[in-house]
């Protein structure tokens, strides 16, 4: 996923913050136009920003337990699961 975000960021977004609308086959079309489909890339990318801002506060605030992070010790395998 942060390849993906990556690419976007460093492709497809101009100097001036609009996003390119399409890549040509000799170039960009870069008319400053903001379009349905560039609504929900933005949107995209301002969840995963929230998200990922939101886990960097949370493993901030975990105190560590002998020198290693809590969220470094949990994983999916040790949460409860249940089949019900």
């Amino acid at each position: 996923m942060e390849k993906v975000v990556a690419h976007i960021l460093n492709s497809w977004v101009k100097r001036d913050g609009s996003f390119r609308s399409r890549k040509l086959h000799l170039g960009w079309d870069n008319v400053p136009m903001h379009r349905w489909g560039q609504s929900q890339m933005f949107r995209s990318l301002a969840f995963y920003l929230s998200e990922a801002k939101k886990g960097e506060k949370l493993r901030r605030e975990m105190p560590k337990e002998n020198g290693v992070e809590k969220s470094e010790v949990l994983t999916t395998s040790s949460l409860p699961i249940s089949y019900s």
